[in-house]
């Protein structure tokens, strides 16, 4: 979200917020006061404000949108008229949130309960489908979440701006379990089967080019100056996890490294201001806090996600996105690592998205360097084979019944527009013949009136020369 240019003006009664918010819908924006705060979101738009005096939104609060300056006109009433709001020229400080705005206390679990760090970090990649009754992970670690399942007690510490960028709310009051169900249940309410089928049918100039899109990933050989200096400041992360949970840890790099790739790629290979956003809801490991225990549920998790929330919503792209993952991951730790460097760097420029740094990203930067690269090939190995798998089907949202219904409705309208131009031909042919036959009976008419013509002019002409007769 980008943070528009706004200003603030204050009378006796009033404090009034002027928002310059263009290419925005103005059916489609949100604005919220009560107390210290105020918000507004108008897409790609969001401006939190912490006033110094309390405001509140009752019968004499108005809201308006200038065409002609492109702004929207916001007056708070105040709490107390009269009353003096100091300080509102200070706008970083009116900008600044209340509270803590890092995880520095949140609460990890004690070493003893963790593995002994290992020099590289090993896995046996065996794709197993979990027992429907083992839920050790789903419900035996109810208050865990981030890298490793390693926090606790996290989001009731933290500002309600970390809550905003989360589609699970309150996750560590929540099993995986339970965390899952809820990310399900939202994606189904929030698929749009019309943007389905509209791409699918009717793909724009840019959507076939992005899929066309060559990676870079492959060609990724070193870090820059840059990049190996921030590696130091990493050295410090606790990347130990216990082993259980080894496997799922993979997996939510997995879907982070799915993210910035689909990223990157509708991109060509650059960032947005939308970036942040995009990142983070096509990873359900960092705004639902899920976990995964395969890695075919990985990658249905990734391209649903794919299918329902970003711009570009194609099943072949999907399909690409981690055709780039496995160039990444056969390339080793490096691009891995870019990769990671580059979403903190996003993250921490998005508001409330550095809370997902601090949680998973910062550690999955310390942890990448210890995992050997013949693992990263074998995990890139297996996704190639579960992806050759892969269907539509697999992703249950029924989009082969959608299309399957989409192409009777095209075939329906192909042969209602057939049958028209049929009977429009039925239409012009009759009409030419009624052109014709018109013609027919007017050349008819015209012979006859000739004829007519002729015979009095022979009658004349007989009369004349009877009458030239009697004359003589």
């Amino acid at each position: 979200m980008l943070t528009p240019r706004f200003k603030l003006v204050q009378d006796d009664k009033f404090v009034t917020v002027s928002i310059y918010a263009p290419f925005t819908h103005v059916a489609e924006t949100e604005v919220f006061m009560d107390g210290t705060d105020f918000r507004f979101f108008s897409k790609p738009y969001f401006l939190r404000l912490h006033f110094p005096c309390e405001i509140v939104e009752n019968d004499e609060a108005s809201a308006k949108f200038e065409a002609d300056t492109v702004s929207y006109v916001i007056k708070c009433p105040k709490v107390n008229q009269g009353e003096f709001f100091p300080k509102l020229d200070m706008i970083t400080e009116l900008c600044k949130p209340k509270g803590s705005i890092n995880a520095s206390n949140i609460e990890v679990l004690e070493d003893s309960e963790l593995l002994n760090d290992e020099t590289e970090e090993e896995f046996y990649f065996e794709q197993i489908i979990p027992d429907e009754k083992d839920d050790s992970i789903c419900e035996g670690e109810l208050h865990r979440i981030g890298f490793g399942f390693k926090h606790e007690n996290v989001f009731t510490k933290l500002l309600e701006e970390c809550q905003e960028v989360l589609d699970v709310k309150n996750p560590d009051t929540l099993s995986v379990k339970e965390r899952k169900r809820k990310r399900l249940e939202k994606e189904e309410e929030d698929f749009d089967s019309d943007h389905y089928l509209s791409e699918l049918h009717e793909p724009d100039d840019v959507l076939i080019e992005v899929i066309k899109h060559q990676s870079i990933h492959g060609k990724i050989e070193s870090l820059n100056d840059d990049e190996s200096a921030k590696l130091a400041d990493y050295t410090r992360k606790d990347v130990k996890i216990e082993s259980k949970f080894k496997f799922a840890t993979m997996c939510g790099l997995l879907d982070v490294l799915f993210a910035y790739c689909y990223d990157i790629r509708v991109n060509f290979g650059e960032h947005t201001s939308e970036s942040g956003w995009t990142i983070s809801k096509l990873c359900a490991t960092l705004v639902c806090n899920d976990s995964f225990q395969t890695f075919s549920e990985t990658i249905v998790a990734t391209s649903r996600r794919a299918l329902i929330y970003p711009i570009y919503r194609h099943f072949d792209l999907t399909r690409k996105v981690w055709s780039d993952v496995q160039d990444i991951l056969k390339c080793g730790q490096i691009p891995i690592i870019k990769a990671l460097l580059d979403i903190t760097k996003i993250f921490n420029e998005s508001d409330g998205r550095y809370i997902f740094n601090q949680l998973y990203v910062d550690q999955y930067v310390a942890w990448v360097q210890k995992l050997k690269k013949d693992n990263l090939n074998s995990i890139a190995t297996n996704l190639e084979i579960i992806l050759k798998e892969l269907s539509k089907a697999d992703l249950n949202l029924e989009l082969n019944e959608l299309e399957a219904a989409a192409e009777m409705v095209l075939k329906e309208t192909q042969n209602e527009e057939q049958i028209f131009i049929e009977s429009m031909k039925n239409v012009e042919i009759s009409d030419n013949k009624d052109r014709l036959a018109a013609r027919s009976d007017s050349d008819d008419d015209s012979e006859s009136d000739s004829e007519d013509s002729d015979s009095d002019s022979t009658d004349s002409d007989d009369f004349t020369s009877a009458e030239e007769g009697n004359n003589d």
